[in-house]
C-alpha cells in the first residue's frame, strides 16, 4: 500500500540541560535533523564535517541538512531504513507523504515526518536524561535518547530547541 502512495506522487556541567543531552558527533548527524540539548563549554567549538563537503557543489553553499528523530523500519524493499540521529540527504521531495533519500550508497523512500532540518548554527543532539518541562514558562517535556536541535546560544542555563512539531 505504501508503495501504491509514492508511486503516485513520483513514478556546560553547571546547566542543568547539558547534563541530560550530548552533542551528536559529526559524523553521525543526519541532515535535516534537529535536537534539543544543552551547551557545555566544549560544545562551543564549530566543527565542519568533511560529508558536508562531499555534498556541496560549486559555486553553491549548503546551508542545511536533514538527521533522523526517529527509527525507521523498512516496510518494503525499497524504502531507506535509518536510526535516530542519523544524516539523510533528500533526493526527491516531491510527494508529499513518501521523500526519496539517500545515506551512503543506499536510497530508498521514507515518511518526512520522521526527519528534520538543521540549518547553519544549529546543533543536533541526542537527550541522556528525560525531562519534564514546564510550559507556562516555554519548556516542553523531552525523553532520554531523543532527538534535539539546539537553536541559538545558552541564556540563563537554558537553550532553546526543536522537536521536531515542538520548540522550548
Amino acid at each position: 500500500m505504501a508503495n501504491k502512495e509514492r508511486k503516485k506522487g513520483q513514478d556546560d556541567k553547571k546547566n542543568p540541560l547539558a547534563a541530560m543531552m550530548d552533542e551528536e558527533p559529526e559524523a553521525t548527524k543526519p541532515e535535516g535533523g534537529k535536537t534539543e540539548g544543552g551547551t557545555s563549554e566544549g560544545d562551543k567549538k564549530t566543527e565542519k564535517s568533511p560529508t558536508d563537503d562531499k555534498n556541496k557543489k560549486p559555486g553553491y553553499l549548503q546551508s542545511h541538512y536533514f538527521v533522523a528523530l526517529y527509527r525507521f523500519k523498512a516496510l518494503e524493499k525499497d524504502d531507506l531504513d535509518f536510526p535516530p540521529g542519523e544524516k539523510i540527504t533528500v533526493v526527491d521531495d516531491s510527494n508529499e507523504e513518501w521523500w526519496r533519500g539517500k545515506i551512503g550508497e543506499k536510497i530508498g523512500y521514507f515518511p518526512p515526518n520522521f526527519i528534520i532540518r538543521v540549518r547553519a548554527g544549529e546543533r543536533v543532539h541526542k537527550v541522556t536524561r528525560s525531562f519534564v518541562g514546564n510550559r507556562e514558562i516555554g519548556q516542553i517535556t523531552l525523553k532520554k535518547d531523543q532527538i534535539v536541535v539546539q537553536k541559538g546560544e545558552e541564556v540563563n542555563g537554558y537553550v532553546k530547541v526543536y522537536t521536531g512539531r515542538k520548540v522550548g
